[in-house]
């Protein structure tokens, strides 16, 4: 028989100082004594934590919906295309882009790119023998990276987007920074309004134009529609891979025995970058909504309900990870939902995959012994839906320039 919501209400807060603080310790805790619980928080909502049923409220969208926001409580910014729409409406976008970011594209003409400006910005610092391995490194290739790739051309923008959206992800609603930087978001929704409009003019061959001219059915899709969708390529593009770098330049500082077993054995790439997803997933929590009565976890949710599963607690589910809190280089086989799940799976998994390897293995090459200044980390607790670090100060011994002449794009501060 189905268990009532007061026979498995928790207090459980996922917002709060305690729980922000050591989630791990949070979610180990509703695994091992209800693993799909009822909280009262936020007008109320379910919590899943076990990895099979984390599984489920990702994959089935029949009876879990995104549209009405993947967060509790609702995001302050507004509905982004593809991350909530449901099929078919997401099937229909989801199918167009994915050829953008096929793993072709990604390693045929996107990986030379990654490649070229991971040297540009560990050149812009080699010689000083200190960083900010988050500002100055795992920001800003991604960002370059995106950027480029969509085809904006004004390159003294890329360094206040990308970091307003790395300050939007680390910092918690009401920061001063993350205020200011949800003020550049703004203005960059007027931004892509404006390139958006041109390459309805003057199409040109870069993914700008081809969101902007993208027909659905036969009709130009909306313009909030391919507004919401270049903010989301970016703020995915940029901060979730930000994240992983952060978190796996950190982890390997205090683990110098990984460190050394990636440096001497570079076939384990593959199998670390997957445990490095699994271990230090960017994305702690999504949101659906129930959109038709079904059971979960000897639970009924019912139409209406709001559920938070968390994937970051299932890939720490001993009953499918062995010794789930200890990190692997060479785990395998590793069914980890870094990248989540079903139809809303990361779009772009196989880009951050080689941009997070490329940036990772070029500081372990040209920075072999870095080693982070502790008390000068900041990471991501404050805030309860993304993890890693916000800031990763290190210092190194200097060395030479990659590429003599390479400079970085105009606008790119250094952080340090």
């Amino acid at each position: 028989m189905p268990r009532t919501r007061d026979e498995v209400t928790v207090d459980f807060d996922h917002h709060t100082p305690a729980r922000v603080l050591n989630p791990d310790l949070a979610y180990a805790e509703l695994r091992h004594s209800c693993p799909v619980a009822w909280s009262n928080a936020h007008d109320g909502f379910w919590v899943v934590s076990d990895y099979e049923d984390v599984v489920r409220v990702m994959k089935d969208h029949r009876y879990f919906s995104t549209s009405e926001g993947i967060t509790i409580p609702p995001p302050p910014y507004g509905q982004s295309a593809l991350i909530d729409f449901d099929p078919p409406m997401h099937t229909a976008y989801r199918r167009i882009m994915n050829a953008t970011l096929s793993k072709e594209v990604v390693h045929e003409s996107l990986r030379p790119r990654i490649e070229h400006w991971a040297n540009v910005f560990v050149d812009r610092v080699i010689e000083s023998g200190r960083c900010d391995l988050v500002y100055d490194l795992a920001v800003t290739v991604p960002a370059a990276v995106t950027m480029e790739w969509l085809g904006w051309d004004k390159e003294d923008e890329w360094w206040p987007i990308g970091k307003a959206w790395h300050d939007l992800m680390s910092r918690p609603l009401g920061d001063a920074g993350f205020e200011d930087a949800a003020q550049v978001v703004a203005w960059f929704d007027t931004r892509i309004t404006e390139e958006l409009a041109k390459r309805r003019e003057d199409p040109r061959d870069d993914t700008l134009s081809h969101v902007a001219n993208m027909t659905i059915d036969g009709e130009p899709i909306p313009e909030n529609h391919g507004i919401s969708l270049v903010r989301l390529l970016v703020g995915a593009g940029v901060d979730t891979t930000t994240s992983l770098i952060g978190s796996a330049l950190v982890h390997l500082h205090f683990h110098p025995g990984d460190r050394l077993r990636l440096t001497n054995e570079p076939e384990l790439w593959t199998l670390a970058t997957e445990e490095f997803l699994r271990r230090y997933s960017p994305v702690r929590t999504v949101a659906r909504t129930c959109v038709k009565e079904t059971e979960l976890g000897g639970c009924v949710i019912k139409p209406g309900d709001r559920v938070l599963a968390s994937p970051g607690s299932a890939n720490q589910d001993g009953s499918v990870f062995r010794e789930p809190l200890r990190f692997e280089v060479d785990r395998a086989p590793n069914r980890h939902l870094g990248f989540g799940s079903g139809v809303h799976m990361c779009l772009g998994m196989h880009l951050a995959r080689v941009e997070f390897e490329i940036v990772v293995r070029q500081v372990l090459a040209r920075m072999p012994d870095y080693r982070v200044l502790e008390d000068e980390l900041i990471d991501y607790s404050r805030q309860s839906v993304f993890t890693g670090w916000m800031k990763v100060p290190a210092l190194f011994t200097p060395g030479a320039k990659a590429v003599p002449a390479s400079s970085a794009p105009a606008g790119f501060e250094l952080v340090h």
